[in-house]
Formats: C-alpha cells, sequence, structure tokens
C-alpha cells in the first residue's frame, strides 16, 4: 500500500517498508526488532517493537551535549535539533553509506535542575557488531587522542566511525548555515551513554542505507513533509514503530 503526501513542491510517497528491509533491520540493530502481536499500549498503530534494553543489556550511543539551560530554552533547542537532523538526513543519504543511522534529540535534567538538551547518534554499521558491551574508560581514551576512528569502530562495528564523520559533516553545515549556535551556543561534550541515560529521546527518522524511513506510529505526527519535498525525496517508508524493553 502506498500513500501520497502532496506538497506545492513536489510529493513524497509513503511505502510500507517491505520483507528484506525488515530482516535486514532484524540483524543491523544490535538488539532487534520484533514485530508486534497485539496493539501497544498507548501506540495502538505501532507494528513493530525497536528493542532498546533486553536483560540488563542496552542500546549505547554518542550523545552531543551543548550547555545547560533552563527548561524553555531546552525545549526550543529540542525542536531546531529535530529540523537539522530531519536537513542532515537528506544530504546524508547521498554519501552511500552502508548500514542504519538514527540520530535523535533528546532533553535530559541534571541534578542542578537544569537540562541538556542535544544530540544522540546511535549507529548501526552493515558489519557484525562487536559482542562485548565497550567500557567508559575506553570512549574517554578515544578523546583524548582526538578521536581514533579505530576504536569508534570497536564501539559500534566496523565503518560506524565513517558514518558518524559523514553525518556530523553535513550536520555541521546546516548548524553553521542555519546560525543555530548564535541563539543556543556550541557543543563541549561527546559522551558514549546507554539510552536510558537520555531520560527523553525522539525516535523520528532512521535512515538504512540510501532510504529514510519514519518511526513513528501514526503519519500525521510529522507535519513538516514539505522540507523533504524541496529537497527532492520522493520515498520514505513507513515503518510504525515503539521502543521496547523485554
Amino acid at each position: 500500500m502506498i500513500t501520497k503526501i502532496q506538497e506545492e513542491n513536489g510529493s513524497i510517497e509513503i511505502h510500507e517498508p517491505t520483507e528484506e528491509m525488515i530482516k535486514r533491520l532484524q540483524t543491523i540493530l544490535p538488539l532487534g526488532m520484533i514485530i508486534l502481536d497485539e496493539p501497544f499500549e498507548g501506540f495502538e498503530n505501532a507494528k513493530y517493537g525497536i528493542v532498546m534494553q533486553c536483560d540488563g543489556k542496552e542500546v549505547y550511543c554518542l550523545k552531543l551535549q551543548p550547555l545547560e539551560r533552563e527548561r524553555e530554552m531546552a525545549e526550543h533547542l529540542f525542536i531546531a535539533h529535530n529540523y537539522l537532523i530531519m536537513h542532515t538526513y537528506c544530504q546524508y543519504i547521498k554519501k552511500g553509506f552502508s548500514g542504519a543511522y538514527l540520530a535523535s534529540a533528546y532533553m535530559r535534567q541534571r541534578d542542578n535542575e537544569l537540562w541538556e538538551s542535544g544530540v544522540a547518534h546511535f549507529i548501526f554499521p552493515s558489519e557484525n557488531l562487536p559482542e562485548n558491551t565497550p567500557t567508559k574508560s575506553i570512549w574517554s581514551r578515544i578523546f583524548r587522542k582526538k578521536e581514533r576512528a579505530s576504536e569508534i569502530d570497536d564501539l559500534f562495528g566496523k565503518g560506524a566511525a565513517n558514518m558518524f564523520k559523514g553525518f556530523m559533516a553535513s550536520f555541521d553545515k546546516e548548524y553553521a548555515e542555519r546560525k543555530v549556535g548564535e541563539i543556543f551556543g556550541k557543543y563541549f561534550g561527546l559522551d558514549y551513554r546507554p539510552q536510558s541515560h537520555l531520560q527523553n529521546f525522539a525516535t523520528d527518522f532512521m535512515v538504512m542505507d540510501s532510504q529514510i524511513i519514519y518511526l513513528r506510529a501514526n503519519l500525521h505526527e510529522y507535519s513538516n513533509w514539505k522540507y523533504l519535498a524541496t529537497q527532492g525525496i520522493e520515498k520514505v517508508y513507513h515503518l510504525p514503530s515503539v521502543r521496547i524493553t523485554t
């Protein structure tokens, strides 16, 4: 079944995921993805569950962290990051990377009651992922040595470093051109954290190979299809899903 969204600058076809795409995601995602047998409470239209935590194991990310803010400013930054991620995906898919990339705007309250609002990067190369969860000390060593690609690959799997650098090249360009930094300030931290550390994070879009995948359960929850149309995006796959813990 294909749904067409018509915008002034073009139309976007919304496709259901193929069986091959589902199998590939189930293989690439570190804790897998399941097909839901029954409606998930609060996400009745979701057909798939992306496993973020299972038997004490969690999916990890790289976390871009800006300065702490009052909640109102953090919420503005959260919205800005969502748009920047979408804009970046339109450039990222042209670079020919293999694997899946999920960039998520997040908000997290600190002990001092201020909020950090940044971007978390979940990177899933098409190569096999490492079996053991790397320790935090490995991550600290990476940034003393200016992001050694081999160690980033150790964290997420072979090819992850190039995917991250490719995404950030486009993200930084969008960030500079839209002068977001002049309003919200620069990032000061990049950490390796489990998904539960983020507290609140959005999973709107994912890229797999050269395809853009919309993850929310309901299509109507996303209103700015106009930008995708202006960038020549003609096809998006809809994977109605929810994050789950098993």
